[in-house]
């Protein structure tokens, strides 16, 4: 027996404990001098890493703010009134690990009332003040010379599924387009004699240069690619103007990290130098813009549908990364949470035993780091082109949306934070609008297979109402999922409320099965 239960949550500024400060501050955003950007450095004005700062700031006309680290609460008032749609932090390597990255998160969040991201932001560092410049200028100087999206693939085979290293072309068919692939696959040592195919990585290194997209995979940690190319194989590549999503655990870590020792029962705090990080290597190649984790990283497949939303829709980097911060904001609301979590983390603080996969892949969930110039648009779009097409029609007062899918889409139907679920996911746009219930009228996987779970949330942002959309289902069997690659159609049905009436915030229909 299948049973529906149907909640509608009011937010309040209370949930994100500010009290009503939050309230009048948005107030006051409504008259403030607004800008489209804003750089704010973390660290002193004499520092040399302060340089990056005032450059990024000269290119990109942006306002320009300093803030100590512990003073991140007075810099949301200022951003509440600038309403910034893009934000740089400048920060030295060393201040940069994964509580840091939390607190930044939780703050793209608290400039209104709804819990999703309110601007698009980056990281600026560099393993030497000179290479945080240069990431500073790196955004403008690749968009002068626009490049077309080529995708590259290197990573680590696991298990034996590989006899030995290999190299593949072909293309990603998209819609209209064939997004150029190249794939270098590494032969794990355990396979290969307990060796790394040390001249493999060095050849699969050299012909990643002048790709315009470089995806990274495999297990991680700060320093290396297990199996695959360490921060030392790094040295002396170009990846000028690239962007580079790196798969692996780890891999964004620029000084300190924290790992979980199952033996003590503890968390232990490391360090990674300058000279020995993966990431700070990869800023060297001269990338524009590179995605990692400070943490492990809670899905793969996710990554390589970001990066060819970002080859397609003709977004910023930071835009993109904003929508995929409020997908995992969504899936933490829908498993019953008020906003995002992302906890702090110490030294030797005590692992909590018994939690289940999606408790551990919500703790990595809010880890991925951005470094780079977030208003970088790499690539113009292509109509059409990405995996999901999303088409509205009002009727009244309501609200018809499809969603239609490609093959493409089998690369990440798989939920980030509950992977063992497929999801159909998307942001309806509503105008003045408010939404005051959400249901499914054809399901992707047919009638027998409803979802598990279908939750919505409305957001504010640029001054329109959008509702964030996922409807989770049970994975079905091989012939379904390989009809999917004819392409499916998923179609939502929206109630609207009055213009203005925001008192319904939150919407969800769960289902499940005695």
């Amino acid at each position: 027996m299948r049973r529906l239960a149907v909640l509608l949550l009011t937010w309040s500024s209370s949930i994100f404990g500010f009290g009503s400060e939050v309230g009048s501050s948005t107030a006051m955003a409504a008259d403030a001098d607004t800008v489209r950007y804003c750089v704010v450095t973390l660290v002193g004005p004499d520092d040399p890493y302060a340089e990056a700062g005032k450059r990024l700031a000269a290119l990109r006309d942006a306002r320009q703010l300093s803030v100590d680290r512990s003073r991140l609460g007075h810099l949301r008032i200022q951003l509440q009134e600038l309403q910034p749609e893009y934000v740089a932090f400048v920060a030295r390597p060393e201040q940069i690990d994964l509580n840091l990255v939390h607190v930044l998160l939780q703050l793209s969040t608290q400039l209104d009332e709804d819990p999703f991201v309110d601007f698009s932001y980056g990281m600026i560092t560099g393993r030497t003040p000179a290479a945080a410049i240069r990431l500073a200028e790196a955004a403008r100087q690749a968009e002068r010379r626009p490049r077309t999206p080529q995708f590259a693939v290197a990573g680590v085979a696991g298990g034996d599924y590989l006899k030995r290293s290999r190299t593949r072309q072909f293309p990603l068919q998209l819609k209209g387009m064939d997004l150029r692939a190249q794939w270098h696959e590494v032969i794990e040592p355990s396979v290969n004699g307990g060796q790394r195919d040390t001249q493999f990585i060095s050849e699969m290194l050299e012909n990643l240069e002048g790709q315009s997209m470089i995806a990274l995979a495999g297990h991680g940690f700060p320093d290396r690619i297990v199996g695959g190319p360490n921060w030392s194989d790094l040295a002396g590549r170009d990846y000028t103007g690239a962007v580079a999503f790196n798969i692996a655990c780890y891999t964004g870590v620029t000084s300190h990290w924290f790992e979980n020792n199952w033996q003590t029962g503890h968390i232990d705090r490391h360090c990674v130098s300058n000279d020995e990080s993966f990431g700070l290597r990869m800023l060297d190649t001269g990338v524009a813009a590179y995605v990692a984790y400070a943490c492990p990283r809670p899905a793969g497949t996710q990554m390589f549908a970001d990066m060819i939303e970002l080859a397609t829709q003709g977004i910023s980097v930071g835009e993109q990364r904003r929508r995929q911060a409020n997908s995992v904001i969504l899936t933490h609301l829908g498993q019953g949470f008020a906003g995002l979590v992302a906890e702090s983390v110490a030294a030797g603080d005590p692992l909590k035993p018994g939690r289940s996969p999606e408790e551990l892949v919500r703790s990595m969930s809010a880890g991925s780091v951005l470094y780079g110039d977030p208003a970088f648009q790499p690539f113009e779009q292509v109509p059409g082109a990405y995996s999901l097409q999303l088409v509205t029609r009002r009727e009244g007062r309501t609200l018809n949306a499809d969603v239609r899918g490609t093959g493409m889409w089998m690369w990440h139907c798989s939920d980030s934070l509950e992977q063992t679920k497929l999801k159909v996911e998307t942001t309806l746009p509503l105008g003045d609008d408010g939404a005051s219930s959400i249901a499914m009228d054809r399901y992707p996987f047919g009638d027998a297979n409803r979802p598990l779970r279908l939750h919505a949330a409305l957001e504010r942002h640029a001054g329109q109402n959008f509702l964030h959309v996922k409807a989770l289902f049970e994975r079905p069997g091989q012939a379904t999922m390989m009809s999917l690659w004819n392409g499916f159609q998923a179609s939502f049905r929206v109630e609207l409320a009055a213009p203005g009436d925001r008192g319904h915030q939150v919407l969800m229909v769960a289902q499940d099965r005695d």
